[in-house]
C-alpha cells in the first residue's frame, strides 16, 4: 500500500475548515512529479518538472489537515474490507472500537508516519 505524506501541491493549501470530525474527500489534485529522479537535490540545478491531474482521496483529521491521501480505488478496497469487518463483529473485539470509517484512515496515516520516522531515526544513528 502507498501513502504519500509529502504531496507536491501547487494548489494553495490541501486542508480544508475544521469540523471537528474526521473526513476523506475524493477530488482532483494537481500534483509536481520531478522527471528526472538521478539528480542531486542539494545542487542549484533545475530539474525537469511536469504536472498531472489525478482524482486522490485526501484524509482529513478533525482539524481539518490533510493527513495523507490515496487512490479512490484504494479507497474503495479498504472500505470493502472496512464493511466486512464491521458486519463480521470484528470490530467488537477491539480494546477501543473504531469510531468510524474515516477515523480508522486518520489512524492508518498516523501509524504508518510513526514507523517512517522511527525507521528514519534509526537509519540516522546507523549511518552515523
Amino acid at each position: 500500500m502507498t501513502f504519500d505524506f509529502h504531496v507536491t501541491n501547487p494548489q494553495p493549501d490541501p486542508d480544508i475548515q475544521p469540523t471537528g470530525h474526521y473526513e476523506y474527500w475524493v477530488h482532483e489534485v494537481c500534483l509536481i512529479n520531478h522527471t528526472n529522479q538521478n539528480a542531486q537535490p542539494h545542487k542549484k540545478q533545475s530539474q525537469p518538472i511536469s504536472y498531472s491531474n489525478v482524482l486522490a482521496a485526501c484524509v482529513y483529521g478533525a482539524d481539518g489537515k490533510c493527513k495523507g491521501m490515496l487512490t479512490p480505488e484504494r479507497l474503495q478496497i479498504l472500505h470493502k474490507k472496512y464493511n466486512k469487518a464491521k458486519s463480521t463483529g470484528l470490530h467488537r473485539d477491539v480494546s477501543q472500537p473504531p469510531q468510524s470509517f474515516a477515523s480508522e484512515l486518520v489512524g492508518l496515516f498516523v501509524r504508518k508516519a510513526r514507523a517512517a520516522k522511527q525507521f528514519d531515526s534509526k537509519n540516522y544513528l546507523l549511518n552515523r
